[in-house]
């Protein structure tokens, strides 16, 4: 009798701890969200988008929520430093393209960047105002064209940035790892 006692009330103790912790788990979620999505539905998580036909753009989204009528973006960062940088703004603005073209639902023009610290997992949220849809296709534009050896890229003045830069290899910038390639010349 004694045995059944204990092992009912290690299994009570087991299941507390777990809906405790799963408790502390959705506080924290919540505690890093802007006010505006803390009630919001997530739509999407982790989810690939293609853009309209004339933007030919692939963008795997973190998180799209539904609020006050329409989808928020947020992206998921580590990082040490909670900073925003350029490409962030670029890469929510071309999920945003990505998103209305493939669902047709109106996405914000503010996104938000989490940036969570590696070590202490602390996450800091900071809201971006997105680029309009010809600045990003004009972006995928120039992209193309540097690839192609039409334009030269410019390179950063971020030294750590340039080395760290996933496009190194394809880069033909100083800080690249080859030199420009002659530019073609377009024909007139």
């Amino acid at each position: 009798m004694i045995v059944a006692c204990v092992s009912t009330f290690v299994v009570l103790i087991v299941f507390c701890a777990v809906v405790l912790r799963i408790y502390r788990a959705m506080l924290r979620e919540e505690q890093w969200l802007p006010k505006e999505l803390v009630t919001a539905k997530l739509m999407f998580s982790e989810q690939m988008f293609s853009g309209p036909s004339h933007a030919p753009v692939v963008a795997r989204v973190d998180r799209a929520y539904w609020a006050e009528d329409q989808l928020h973006l947020v992206e998921l960062k580590r990082r040490v430093h909670a900073k925003i940088y350029a490409t962030d703004v670029i890469e929510l603005s071309a999920q945003r393209l990505a998103v209305h073209a493939a669902t047709g639902m109106h996405v914000s023009i503010v996104g938000v960047v989490v940036v969570e610290h590696p070590v202490t997992g602390r996450r800091t949220a900071m809201r971006v105002k997105l680029l309009a849809e010809d600045r990003v296709i004009n972006l995928m534009r120039r992209r193309d064209a540097i690839l192609a050896g039409v334009e030269r890229p410019e390179e950063t003045c971020l030294r750590a940035r340039c080395i760290a830069c996933e496009y190194r290899n394809e880069c033909k910038g100083e800080r690249g790892a080859k030199v420009y390639p002659l530019i073609r010349s377009t024909p007139d």
